[in-house]
């Protein structure tokens, strides 16, 4: 497999001075980097972060975060104010200037009792760019959407915002699509079961065109999952292979393994589970990545198996680890009530952690869920009520950041740890200490319903590819 390592490209560092009645602390941050920032004695309510982009900025950008009051067991994201007004300076500075907010709004601080996380990620429109092209796309943790088009049909149906078709998720840093496609009168469909989506499949191909040859996002690839939603398989496939025969050749990876970034830049990844034979593809290029088995709604999760390099094909080096890659898939849907949501999550995690750490392995896992009449998407994704007061139930979602945000600032702290005692602290950890498993960073393709609840979310994954 290839090595994961730190990759920032044409990427100044941040310096963060941290303001308080006991001083001033300095750290420097990259984007994409993340780091702990200890406060001994908090002091006032609010903190101020002076941030300057070292060696190309004209001027600093200020932020004030607003400390919580109360000390909390769990990292809590703080609200921050910006002060900066491009409307004031002359017009040659502010055109210097003009992406730096959008820059900044990639900087997310988290407190929990006397300490803090700073998290930086890249624009999320174009992440990938930040990647080095030996990465393999299994390496990479993506952020991705369930049921990407169900825009409709509150409550049962929709799994996703309105406000949010695929060219604005793709936009959010979402890179794993799934596609539920139906045949309707020579065409396809979009559709969630038996409720359409009101798009056609040419439309939202067309939208995942112009993003990828965009300026900002050539350098990013989407891997989009098609499942038939309908039963006439042979139409539906024949259709199919017309809309790719049809577009751009260079448009679409269709081997059935997987590629490193080099080979699928500015490409949509066809991840195919739909039936039909390999024979009827040769034709096309292939059908993509074609899990065999996929279970319905295991708990536990399944694993499958892409086929190894074909007997006879030619030897390429940069292929040697994509070959017959294992998925370690948690698709566990069917929950009986929204008191199952704990527990949904806790398969979610037991699955990232196991696949995460078994060399080869993909782990593939769906943060959706849903039963009627007792627990309907939008409910398992955000949750109901009050909870951080003790009334409802805390959705998946806002149970993954906090999951992901706690190996984040675990990852981040143990970066900037001595060796020496990074080494001790290593020796005094058994396999089963709970500090060890914490500090575990994960990595996966993460599919979630209604990814913006929270905000966070996404930034959340992205993260995991650059501490």
């Amino acid at each position: 497999m290839v090595k994961r390592e730190r990759f920032f490209r044409n990427l100044s560092p941040f310096e963060i001075v941290i303001g308080t009645n006991a001083g001033n602390a300095t750290t420097a941050i990259s984007p994409g980097g993340s780091a702990t920032l200890g406060l001994k004695h908090p002091g006032p309510d609010a903190i101020r972060l002076t941030a300057t982009q070292l060696g190309s900025l004209t001027s600093p950008l200020s932020l004030t975060f607003t400390l919580n009051k109360k000390s909390r067991p769990s990292w809590t994201q703080l609200d921050a104010c910006m002060n900066d007004d491009l409307s004031d300076r002359p017009p040659s500075v502010a055109s210097e200037d003009t992406l730096r907010p959008c820059v900044w709004r990639r900087l997310k601080v988290f407190q929990k009792g006397q300490e803090l996380l700073a998290l930086s990620t890249p624009r999320l429109d174009g992440w990938m760019a930040h990647m080095p092209d030996t990465m393999s796309l299994g390496d990479i943790s993506l952020p991705g959407t369930h049921q990407s088009t169900a825009l409709y049909g509150v409550p049962v149906s929709q799994c996703q915002q309105p406000s949010t078709p695929l060219k604005v998720q793709l936009a959010d840093g979402i890179r794993f699509l799934d596609v539920r496609l139906a045949e309707k009168k020579g065409k396809l469909i979009a559709y969630h079961g038996i409720l359409t989506q009101r798009a056609n499949f040419e439309d939202l191909l067309a939208d995942v065109k112009a993003f990828l040859q965009s300026p900002e996002s050539n350098r990013e690839t989407v891997i989009m999952s098609i499942n038939q939603e309908n039963a006439s398989t042979e139409l539906f496939l024949t259709i199919l292979k017309g809309y790719i025969r049809a577009s751009d050749p260079s448009l679409w990876f269709l081997a059935n393994r997987i590629p490193p970034l080099s080979q699928v830049r500015g490409k949509i990844v066809l991840f195919s589970r739909f039936g039909g034979d390999d024979e009827s593809w040769k034709l096309v290029g292939g059908r993509g990545i074609h899990p065999i088995d996929w279970p319905n709604s295991v708990q536990e999760g399944f694993q499958t198996t892409l086929p190894s390099r074909p007997a006879g094909e030619k030897r390429d080096d940069s292929e040697d680890d994509n070959w017959g890659r294992t998925f370690g898939v948690n698709d566990w849907y069917d929950i009986n009530t929204i008191l199952s949501i704990p527990e949904k999550t806790d398969t979610i995690q037991r699955t990232l952690c196991k696949e995460s750490a078994l060399d080869g392995h993909i782990p593939l896992v769906f943060c959706s869920a849903s039963s009627f009449p007792l627990a309907f998407p939008v409910t398992v994704a955000r949750g109901f009520g009050w909870p951080r007061w003790g009334l409802g139930v805390q959705g998946v979602n806002d149970r993954m950041v906090g999951w992901l945000v706690e190996r984040l600032a675990a990852g981040a702290s143990r970066l900037n740890t001595k060796p020496k005692e990074k080494e001790k602290e290593e020796r005094n950890m058994t396999a089963n200490d709970d500090r060890k498993q914490s500090s575990q960073m994960i990595r996966g393709w993460i599919l979630f319903d209604f990814y913006r609840s929270p905000d966070i979310l996404v930034d959340t994954v992205v993260a995991l590819n650059f501490c």
